[in-house]
């Protein structure tokens, strides 16, 4: 799925038990997911989710998954798309309905009929995937299917088009974390300051931190340390930029600042966590 992914800017994966940590670790995808059978225990972003037959996920910018229990007969389907080649394709989408697509990233769905239209168009991304070639400008068919999907959830969680949000979890809570992770990973490589991204939000420090501790349990400066950490890892492991070359491109003052935090995170020395 990987290849595909840098190849055309999305790729999917029918994942079992098995193959399920190829995508998890520090990643950089927006995810559309349909549970099909079994279960699944993890966190995505450092939020708990779980997943049972019937479940479908939508979730923005993930930047870490990790995985705490599986059920052997656990089977699902993955669209992972490129942040970049999302941003191509939302054009034209209202706030109202991006915003709600989001703000409740894990949804069983109980009617049938729902059900299967989100399947089909997910199979219609299996299907041309075998013989398309598409491009990641955003204009070819598979970027069109995942704009169809987005509409099609969010028409789901506006209650298909009678203006009534089906749920309370919908919340401008929602919408702030939402937008603290999307300009988190804009500005993390220069900016840590939770100042910065209260700023970006439109909240206070105070209340940001609130909202992440709610969400996360953690502060909003350790969720900033945890996202830089997901980054670094991924230069360090598939990248052949040099230790100087990675400080400099996330700003560190110097390389001495660089191994502190890298090693305060990990226990090791960003060398040796290359070797490993």
């Amino acid at each position: 799925m990987r290849s595909s992914i840098e190849k055309r800017g999305y790729g999917l994966k029918h994942l079992t038990t098995n193959d399920i940590r190829e995508i998890a670790g520090p990643v950089r995808l927006n995810l559309i997911a349909l549970c099909h059978q079994g279960e699944f225990v993890g966190s995505v972003n450092l939020q708990t989710i779980e997943l049972h037959a019937g479940t479908r996920v939508c979730l923005p910018n993930v930047f870490n998954l990790t995985v705490d229990k599986i059920s052997e007969d656990f089977r699902a389907t993955v669209l992972a798309v490129d942040p970049k080649l999302s941003l191509n394709v939302i054009g034209g989408i209202s706030t109202e309905h991006f915003d709600c697509v989001f703000a409740t990233p894990v949804r069983h769905i109980d009617n049938p009929h729902e059900w299967k239209m989100l399947n089909d168009l997910i199979d219609s991304v299996d299907n041309y995937m075998t013989i398309g070639t598409d491009d990641r400008t955003g204009g070819g068919v598979v970027p069109c299917i995942y704009r169809s999907l987005l509409l099609l959830i969010a028409e789901m969680e506006l209650g298909h088009g009678d203006g009534a949000i089906k749920t309370s979890n919908y919340s401008m809570r929602d919408i702030w974390y939402r937008k603290f992770l999307l300009q988190l990973d804009k500005h993390v490589e220069v900016q840590r300051e939770v100042q910065f991204y209260a700023d970006m939000v439109g909240v206070s420090p105070k209340y940001l931190n609130m909202i992440c501790k709610q969400k996360t349990g953690r502060k909003a400066k350790e969720i900033i340390s945890i996202v830089l950490l997901s980054r670094l890892k991924m230069d360090i492991t598939i990248t052949t930029l040099n230790m100087k070359q990675i400080a400099d491109k996330y700003n560190f003052a110097d390389m001495s600042s660089f191994g502190k935090f890298f090693k305060k995170m990990t226990g090791m020395s960003p060398r040796d966590f290359r070797t490993q």
